[in-house]
């Protein structure tokens, strides 16, 4: 089975190390953002958000990880 490293010059690269540590909970805040925005937009689920703004908002999530050939799937 293949295995990745990553390997950082502490303390020089504490702030990148950190941010690799922290990768998969803000992966997961990400999609459940990307979950509400859509649920919002498609069910109208929550009457004090604006439609208009939480489509711009999930379309620059949308737009900014495609940018990154990054997805949800």
């Amino acid at each position: 089975m293949p295995k990745s490293t990553l390997i950082f010059d502490l303390p020089e690269e504490q702030v990148e190390c950190d941010m690799a540590h922290k990768a998969g909970d803000i992966y997961a805040i990400l999609c459940r953002m990307e979950d509400r925005f859509r649920s919002h937009v498609k069910y109208g689920s929550d009457p004090e958000w604006h439609t208009e703004t939480i489509e711009s908002v999930r379309e620059f999530l949308l737009n900014e990880m495609a940018d990154r050939c990054v997805n949800f799937n």
